[in-house]
């Protein structure tokens, strides 16, 4: 696969592995509380060069697209101070195209805009304020979420990120978090909007969503969310209640059990539910009714440290409903980063619609090792509202061991076929390369 600016890529490539063997020396861990002079504050920073391939085959295909990026990120995290601990976290993120893609913006036929945008990104992907009191822990402002359906989706240059308030605490045995969401930046925008993914391209700077015509540019409220979580004897609950405002309201549950002894491999096992329904009226402009259920199972292998997994999903259609009883996500659609098991590096059962999937993968992580290799194939039954496809997926990952575990270098390969008409794409081939320095 040819890319535009490769060489440039291997350049910046080979001087930011330079510059990582001088950080990985250099560098202290934030808890050391080291990286200042006074001693009240920990400092982080993050290098990012992401080179973005899209390959279409098929007579009536649209055309091949490029993108290559380079940005970076600058964290800045107060130790807790006072009693009750208060503290304060910034992270400025800025991320940009290289020389030679600067037109883009007056022609994107071959430009990938979901890398980073049509424009340049320069934002506070946090700014919060904390306060700790015992099990209690409230934040407030802008946070990058780490919830199963409002996360962070990082697979760009810059993650997805939210303003509002959280609350945590613990209460016998059970792990509380409570979140209220009022505006989001998409991992393309500089700036939070009360968007989602549904909203047109290009609406306050969001690419690569799953627009929706009734949505348009329409605003939101936000949303609401509670997760509880706690260990049940051997198993491990996770309850999680959302309500997408003006959308949807969604409940989600995991259950996570011991491996299976009666086995010789031990596999371990997880399951996952749903129920989706509608909020009242709704900026879809249809009523929304989802069921959803799937299963992965985890298998060593006797080639340690070799992991089989097999997953399955199956979401219910339903006629006469939001995409005929698809999932609403109004902050993963079209980022392929729910946590369904089946979910693949292009695209899952979100985009896709109702119908049910299974995937199968093999992880290779040697316990101390430099590299981690998983390849994945998925199958996604999904006709007749979309075709059937398959996805296989090869997603290696490089760090040097000079640079202790501060320098990676991570290659990824999709493969979407089966897209028969009337899809008009034939095969796609998507590569994605990212090269990341943390000091």
């Amino acid at each position: 696969m040819r890319h535009p600016l490769r060489s440039t890529l291997a350049c910046l490539i080979l001087a930011t592995v330079l510059v990582g063997r001088a950080w990985a020396h250099a560098s202290a861990a934030c808890p050391r509380r080291d990286r200042l002079p006074h001693r009240w504050a920990c400092l982080r920073g993050l290098l990012r060069v992401y080179d973005f391939a899209r390959l279409y085959s098929g007579s009536t295909a649209p055309s091949n697209q490029h993108a290559l990026s380079v940005g970076g990120m600058l964290d800045l995290e107060t130790h807790p101070f006072l009693d009750p601990h208060l503290g304060a976290r910034v992270t400025f993120w800025d991320a940009q195209g290289l020389p030679g893609l600067e037109n883009h913006a007056q022609d994107n036929t071959h430009f990938d805009p979901t890398l980073y945008g049509l424009r340049p990104i320069r934002a506070l992907t946090q700014a919060y304020l904390s306060w700790r009191a015992g099990p209690w822990h409230i934040d407030v402002g802008d946070r990058i979420l780490d919830t199963p359906w409002m996360s962070g989706s990082d697979s760009r240059m810059v993650p997805a990120s939210y303003q509002g308030a959280s609350l945590e605490t613990q209460f016998g045995g059970w792990d509380f978090e409570l979140l209220r969401v009022t505006r989001w930046k998409s991992r393309t925008s500089s700036d939070y909007s009360a968007t989602t993914l549904y909203n047109s391209p290009g609406t306050a700077g969001i690419e690569g969503g799953d627009p929706v015509t009734a949505v348009g540019s329409r605003r939101t409220p936000g949303a609401f969310a509670l997760g509880l979580h706690a260990p049940a004897g051997a198993l491990r609950v996770g309850l999680w209640y959302y309500d997408f405002d003006e959308y949807a309201r969604l409940t989600y549950g995991t259950l996570t059990g011991p491996t299976l002894s009666f086995s010789p491999w031990r596999p371990g096992w997880k399951i996952q539910a749903l129920r989706e329904w509608s909020s009242g009226p709704n900026l879809l402009g249809s009523p929304v009714d989802a069921i959803g259920a799937g299963a992965e199972l985890l298998v060593p292998t006797f080639i340690r440290p070799l992991v089989f997994t097999l997953a399955f999903d199956r979401i219910a259609p339903h006629s006469g409903e939001f995409a005929t009883g698809g999932i609403v996500s109004p902050y993963t659609a079209g980022y392929a980063t729910d946590p369904l098991f089946t979910t693949s590096m292009i695209a899952g059962l979100v985009e896709k619609g109702p119908g049910s999937a299974v995937r199968l993968a093999l992880t290779d992580r040697p316990p101390g090792g430099t590299t981690r290799i998983i390849v994945s194939w998925a199958r996604y039954d999904t006709a007749p509202r979309l075709p059937n496809t398959s996805e296989t997926d090869l997603d290696v990952t490089w760090w040097p061991r000079a640079a202790s575990g501060r320098l990676s270098l991570r290659n990824r390969l999709g493969i979407l076929t089966g897209l028969t008409p009337p899809s008009p794409l034939g095969v796609f081939v998507y590569e994605r390369l990212m090269l990341a320095l943390r000091f």
